[in-house]
């Protein structure tokens, strides 16, 4: 699960993962196709999160609206 501004994401594919003088890094792909790259600071046991590049949070939004769109339509009729 990655959280970004707010949201939660499922990771459904790790793509890499290295090692830095600071910690483990990961890259990962999320159910919506945003890639981020994660790095763990062992010393400050903090997470960081970034977008690769061309990252399009307006895609992100409108795929996460769509998703939204069906999850309450398919709940109206049970």
């Amino acid at each position: 699960m990655v959280v970004w501004r707010g949201r939660r994401l499922p990771v459904t594919h790790i793509e890499r993962r290295w090692r830095t003088p600071e910690g483990p890094a990961f890259s990962v792909e999320t159910e919506q196709g945003a890639f981020f790259d994660l790095h763990y600071d062992e010393l400050e046991e903090r997470w960081t999160i970034q977008p690769h590049p061309g990252f399009d949070s307006e895609a992100l939004e409108s795929a996460e609206q769509a998703e939204d769109s069906l999850e309450c339509s398919s709940h109206k009729d049970h």
